[in-house]
């Protein structure tokens, strides 16, 4: 006999065969709540009528959530395994949603083109591929609404991080490297790419929010148009010393340099990239109060991702893992907020970071943090 499993995330409840190959992850359930959150932030810009989409639906998670939850008007889901499609239809039909999702089976690419040529244009568009978003990403540009949201996953984070440097180049266009805030720079990497498709269509994407959350990062974007107001200046390259971990980030329109201004030793260029903030503050704030009536563990745990993205705002497009640190000048690791307090009082800017427990952002040089990081424990 067929068993099958039982799986409870918000307010939707999901059946899975362990026979059927249907992929669900529930380590991306918070990732999925935010989108949640920022379709109901959505629904404040649009109104009621809000249509969202699906490219890659599998069990149909996201789908359920963005009208159980979300209070989409239709959702249009899509999956080019029937067994998946087979299996969020009857996901949808245990969730009581069934005639608010228009299921379809194709390549993802095809159905985005699809949306485009029907002119549906959704407000909010959800790519969730295995892998890159690379390939998806101009499809998703011509089939989203002007001032709708896009929200995309990479998993890819292996070449993101420069552990596979030519999958990173032929999916973006860009160089990697294995330092310790690789995966804030992949996000840059993935931001900095869809940027420069936009700007070939006269558009550009607004970034509202950037989560990683382990094993994946999802990005949030804001669809705009206008080629006037294309944010040239915020595309560039960081740089990272392999000798002294000295790093910093410029302009690819600015001056370049490739040799380390502390030891003189070759750098590690990385991008082009995404030079400008990760997250929008008002949109933030706004995802905030939509995230109270959240209660209990859950609603501690958004807050306080929340409160880091905000401190992350107007900070180098770098951070530093003081545990690294520590193992450079051969101290032990000291408490994190300790080492931001003393930052602070020395005169630099300083928060933590979501993408790293033990990451500082800071305008501090590599130098001046490894100078104070003894007097922290």
């Amino acid at each position: 006999m067929e068993r099958e499993r039982l799986f409870t995330e918000g307010s939707v409840k999901l059946l899975i065969s362990e026979k059927e190959p249907v992929f669900y992850n529930p380590r991306g359930a918070l990732a999925r709540t935010l989108g949640v959150l920022a379709l109901r932030v959505l629904r404040d810009n649009f109104g009621e009528a809000i249509i969202a989409a699906d490219a890659f639906t599998g069990s149909g998670i996201r789908a359920i959530r963005y009208v159980k939850e979300g209070g989409a008007l239709r959702v249009y889901a899509n999956d080019s395994s029937p067994f998946a499609l087979e299996v969020a239809e009857r996901n949808a039909l245990l969730n009581k949603v069934r005639s608010r999702i228009k299921f379809s089976s194709r390549e993802s690419i095809r159905f985005l083109w699809s949306l485009k040529e029907r002119e549906v244009f959704p407000h909010f568009l959800d790519i969730d591929p295995y892998g890159s978003p690379a390939p998806f990403m101009e499809a998703a540009l011509l089939a989203s609404r002007i001032g709708g949201y896009v929200y995309i996953t990479a998993t890819d984070l292996a070449p993101l991080c420069g552990i596979r440097r030519e999958a990173a180049f032929r999916n973006y266009g860009a160089l990697t490297a294995r330092t310790d805030f690789c995966h804030e720079a992949g996000a840059r990497i993935v931001i900095g790419t869809a940027q420069r498709i936009a700007g070939r269509h006269a558009s550009l994407f607004r970034p509202l929010m950037t989560y990683y959350d382990g094993s994946a990062l999802r990005i949030l974007l804001r669809t705009e148009r206008g080629r006037e107001n294309f944010p040239g200046d915020l595309i560039g390259f960081t740089a990272h010393c392999p000798r002294c971990k000295h790093r910093t980030g410029f302009r690819m329109k600015g001056k370049w340099t490739v040799r380390c201004e502390k030891c003189s030793t070759e750098l590690e260029i990385i991008g082009p990239l995404w030079l400008g903030d990760l997250h929008d503050r008002e949109f933030l704030e706004r995802l905030k109060s939509k995230a109270a009536e959240y209660d209990g563990r859950e609603g501690r745990k958004i807050a306080g991702l929340l409160d880091k993205m905000e401190g992350e705002i107007g900070m180098p497009p770098y951070y530093f893992d003081i545990a690294r640190v520590s193992d450079m000048i051969d101290v032990r690791t000291p408490s994190t907020e300790k080492v931001i307090e003393l930052l602070k009082r020395a005169g630099f800017r300083a928060s933590r970071t979501h993408f790293n427990g033990r990451g500082i952002k800071t305008d501090a040089s590599i130098s001046a943090l490894a100078d104070l990081m003894p007097r922290a424990l």
